[in-house]
């Protein structure tokens, strides 16, 4: 896995025509609303943990957990991923609008009793466990 394909090619384009010199940028998780940041390294160290085998891009690691628990009780948060230089941001992947895409029809969970905001904490609490038995070999 390469850095292109975590940020993306349309957007690793975008970087290379803005002359951005990417060891100068930054991998950045961070709540829009409140600026709470959940990751933030130097692209040189993300590359790092892709290549140690470290950062699976395929399987999120503690930092989404952090977050995810941050978004469930305050949905109207911005969670993003950026690239950043420190003045420009460009974003690569939008956390919230994923989320509030896989949240299942609320009107039938509240009419089965379900209370969503449990079911997701319960579902990020099994992600956190996965990754930390991940971490572990």
């Amino acid at each position: 896995m390469s850095l292109k394909e975590l940020i993306g090619e349309k957007k690793w384009q975008q970087l290379h025509i803005e002359n951005k010199d990417l060891d100068n940028l930054t991998y950045l998780v961070v709540c829009e609303t409140c600026g709470e940041k959940f990751f933030s390294a130097p692209l040189s160290e993300v590359k790092k943990l892709l290549l140690s085998g470290q950062w699976d891009p395929h399987q999120p690691n503690l930092w989404y957990v952090q977050a995810g628990r941050h978004w469930v009780p305050q949905k109207f948060h911005s969670i993003r991923v950026f690239v950043t230089d420190g003045t420009d941001k460009t974003l690569v992947k939008d956390l919230t609008a994923e989320w509030k895409v896989q949240i299942p029809d609320q009107k039938k969970m509240l009419k089965n009793g379900i209370d969503i905001d449990k079911a997701m904490n319960n579902e990020l609490d099994d992600l956190e466990k996965r990754i930390k038995k991940r971490m572990k070999h």
